[in-house]
């Protein structure tokens, strides 16, 4: 039986997100009415405690709609969520679950404590817990950072931000995005050790991500989307990501067919 999502007592056996036939589509009026153009069309995903699951595809799979609409910040237009054995009608926040943006906005003028401080205290109980605090500092590399502003933090010290900002209120399960560019790393190396920490606690992760590279240091399964339907799923150890990764630029299926000769 599954307990309260930050109890940690969930069996491995009960996942803790079950995804049945998962569908949006951006398109409206007449062309919604018709199905229009999908950006995600029967979807299944479970997330199990100790999991870190890679979510990877091409800009445009439909990897942030996936994310999003199982964390109720988008209305799906079918298909079914179970959020901890319970069906999630959508439209509001699951207790026990954060999303970390692929680009986190912050005021400028906060510091790196201010921002932790002030969600780990929205979250818990009104008093920002000093040790809590501290720990996603020290797990995501930022006690030197930690009076800086928001301002001066380069962009893959803000997502490092974006991390320890929901791990300071420890959720059951996160589900993170990561930028679309290729200039930014998705997440660093310190990041990716502290939710596979996370995972390994009991709780759960899910990382959307262009490339299976970028993410491998952390995930035990990866996920494979593009044009907003699965390819394939696969066990990270296997490496196959040095495979797939070229295909995902070419879009066509014909394209798609000779590259899969080529390798």
């Amino acid at each position: 039986m599954l307990t309260s999502p930050l109890g940690r007592a969930t069996s491995q056996q009960a996942p803790l997100l079950r995804v049945r036939g998962l569908t949006r589509s951006f398109a409206r009026g007449l062309a919604r009415r018709t199905g229009g153009l999908l950006a995600i069309e029967d979807i299944d995903l479970e997330l199990h405690s100790q999991d870190v699951v890679g979510i990877i595809g091409p800009e445009g799979a439909g990897k942030t709609t996936l994310l999003q609409c199982a964390a109720g910040l988008l209305k799906r237009d079918a298909g079914i969520v179970e959020w901890f054995g319970h069906l999630f009608p959508g439209g509001g926040c699951v207790p026990g679950v954060a999303y970390v943006p692929a680009v986190p906005v912050y005021y400028p003028f906060l510091t790196v404590r201010d921002v932790i401080e002030y969600r780990c205290a929205r979250e818990t109980t009104g008093r920002p817990a000093t040790r809590a605090v501290q720990s996603a500092l020290s797990r995501l590399d930022l006690d030197a950072r930690a009076s800086c502003h928001v301002a001066a933090l380069s962009h893959e010290e803000i997502n490092r931000l974006a991390i320890a900002e929901v791990l300071s209120f420890d959720p059951e399960v996160l589900l993170v995005d990561t930028p679309p560019s290729e200039g930014n790393a998705p997440l660093s190396d310190c990041a990716l050790d502290a939710l596979k920490e996370h995972a390994a606690s009991g709780g759960a992760v899910a990382i959307a991500a262009r490339h299976a590279h970028s993410i491998v240091r952390a995930a035990s399964r990866v996920i494979v989307l593009d044009e907003g339907k699965v390819l394939r799923t696969y066990c990270a150890d296997n490496n196959e990501e040095e495979r797939l990764d070229p295909i995902f630029p070419l879009r066509t299926a014909s394209a798609r067919f000779v590259a899969e000769r080529m390798h």
